[in-house]
């Protein structure tokens, strides 16, 4: 340090305020001769000048089209229908034998009505109760595992028992009350979701 009262060079070192940045003497690569580039250190130097990433990793989502659920679907229907066929077969037995027991071979009309009625609420209840199952508990109905592609609430999280209870009853809307064109609505959605996923806020995805 220069001492402007006796005009002499010192070799004390120039005090530093505290709080202000330092920097590290140049270092010299002994085979080239070179200073090496000066790093400043303190207050708002950054360690690691790499760019820190903002937000969500995006994960990249296949919509289940139409032919896959309908494939599914259809492999559904092969199930409930010998299932039921083995209950209808069943029941039929057993009502016989009630029949003849009471010495009635052929039953009236009032009770062929009863019967189909009774056949008909059967077999809703039996077909509600397979999908509200399968989708509240993984989902996934065996077809939809087969070909496999999942249902899930429209912010991709799993799927809730009340959910699976709506979607469900969707089916009625898109296959009764709009003579299947709420299904076909899946083809034209730009999500490819069906009138009872929007019911419910679902939608059906391929697992990666």
């Amino acid at each position: 340090m220069y001492d402007p009262a006796s005009g002499l060079a010192s070799d004390e070192p120039i005090p530093i305020p505290p709080g202000s940045p330092q920097t590290e003497p140049p270092q010299i690569n002994e085979s080239e001769g070179e200073a090496l580039p000066v790093r400043a250190r303190g207050v708002g130097a950054s360690e690691d000048p790499s760019p820190i990433p903002h937000g969500p990793p995006q994960i990249n989502v296949r919509w289940a089209g139409f032919w896959a659920r309908g494939v599914a679907f259809l492999i559904d229907l092969i199930i409930l229908d010998l299932l039921f066929l083995i209950l209808a077969l069943t029941g039929s037995f057993a009502m016989g034998i009630s029949l003849r027991s009471i010495h009635l071979e052929i039953p009236s009309e009032e009770l062929v009505l009863f019967l189909l009625g009774l056949y008909l609420l059967i077999w809703f209840l039996f077909n509600s109760a397979y999908f509200i199952f399968f989708l509240g508990y993984g989902g996934q109905t065996p077809g939809k595992m087969l070909l496999r592609i999942r249902v899930l609430k429209k912010d991709q999280q799993p799927l809730t028992w009340g959910r699976a209870v709506l979607r469900t009853l969707g089916y009625l809307i898109s296959g009764f009350l709009l003579l299947g064109i709420g299904f076909l609505m899946i083809v034209f959605h730009p999500q490819k979701r069906g009138v009872h996923d929007l019911i419910a806020g679902t939608l059906v995805i391929h697992e990666s």
